[in-house]
């Protein structure tokens, strides 16, 4: 939801907003999925695209980190928000993800995109680039839909098991 300039408390939670996310990993990647209308026409719910996207992080830790890890509580670091497109049609996904230390960037773009070509339902229109600063975060937060709150997963090593953290609107909630 794009922030009123001419409403500094706004500017400044956004400003919050996009520190907190950006500060929680070391993004290496941002991503956009974009996804197919089914043969009636129909464009996937956002419910639908988000559980895609979550699909997407869990092929991608299996993948990354081996089955055994991911039981464990070993996660690559994920955030992304659901969004329609300025007329309400064009349902896609904007995602950051955090590629483990020992995998290259170059590695990480090529898992990505196989992990995408193997879910159904993706692959339609994809971009993978660099993560490059936080403004990736706050173009994700700006183009998300109205009140959808914002889907966090950090990276857990064996000392520090995953949490499931509080989730927050865009709106401010």
């Amino acid at each position: 939801m794009a922030v009123d300039p001419t409403r500094p408390s706004q500017l400044f939670q956004r400003k919050t907003q996009v520190a907190w996310i950006n500060s929680s990993a070391q993004w290496t990647h941002a991503v956009t999925l974009t996804f197919p209308r089914n043969k009636l026409g129909i464009a996937p719910s956002e419910e639908a695209a988000c559980n895609t996207a979550n699909h997407l992080v869990n092929v991608l830790n299996r993948i990354l980190l081996g089955r055994g890890n991911v039981r464990n509580g070993h996660k690559i670091g994920s955030a992304f928000v659901f969004g329609t497109g300025p007329y309400g049609d064009h349902p896609h996904i904007h995602m950051a993800l955090a590629a483990p230390p020992s995998l290259s960037n170059e590695a990480m773009t090529q898992e990505i995109d196989n992990a995408i070509h193997q879910i159904e339902g993706l692959g339609h229109q994809l971009l993978i680039k660099p993560y490059k600063d936080a403004g990736w975060i706050d173009y994700m937060l700006d183009h998300c839909s109205d009140g959808f709150e914002v889907e966090l997963n950090f990276p857990a090593t064996p000392q520090k098991a995953t949490s499931v953290l509080p989730k927050w609107s865009p709106r401010g909630g």
